[in-house]
């Protein structure tokens, strides 16, 4: 009787058998972090409304997934601490940067993904004219490159926004 392996288990082992080559290797302490840097600013564009921009420096031969695709790598995804001074709408983070859509042997899916900067930008409603505050959150993203993938990596960011 022969034996087949199904596209799930395909797409398993081959995560497995990355983790596990990756978690010896030593520059990849924090995993998908080590390839990314974060920048963050914010931009009044009213007196209740700013922008947040959140700004991932990829390392060259990295990239990093967009916030949306199917089913495959771990995609960038925002969390925000809620706060009675501030409202955040629903939904992605508007992505600004070169996105890449391609069918991906190793997932067996299209993906989407970005290399070199992507910035990603959150409105902020504050719920009073003139307020300051910080707004404090995580991101959470993965990277890869030709060859492997790196652990996803979970950072804090925060920014201060108002007069």
């Amino acid at each position: 009787m022969a034996y087949s392996i199904t596209t799930h288990m395909q797409k398993f082992l081959f995560l497995a058998i990355t983790l596990l080559t990756l978690s010896g290797v030593h520059a990849q302490q924090n995993g998908s972090a080590d390839a990314v840097s974060w920048n963050v600013t914010s931009k009044k564009i009213s007196a209740t409304k700013y922008e947040v921009t959140y700004t991932a420096t990829v390392k060259a031969g990295w990239h990093m997934y967009a916030q949306a695709g199917g089913a495959g790598p771990v995609y960038t995804s925002f969390t925000f601490t809620s706060s009675p001074l501030f409202t955040i709408p629903a939904g992605l983070l508007k992505e600004q940067g070169n996105k890449i859509t391609v069918l991906e042997k190793a997932f067996g899916t299209k993906v989407a993904y970005y290399e070199n900067t992507v910035s990603f930008v959150q409105v902020i409603n504050a719920k009073a004219a003139g307020a300051k505050f910080s707004i404090e959150g995580k991101v959470e993203f993965m990277t890869c490159n030709d060859h492997e993938c790196l652990p996803p990596a979970t950072v804090s960011l925060k920014a201060t926004v108002g007069s």
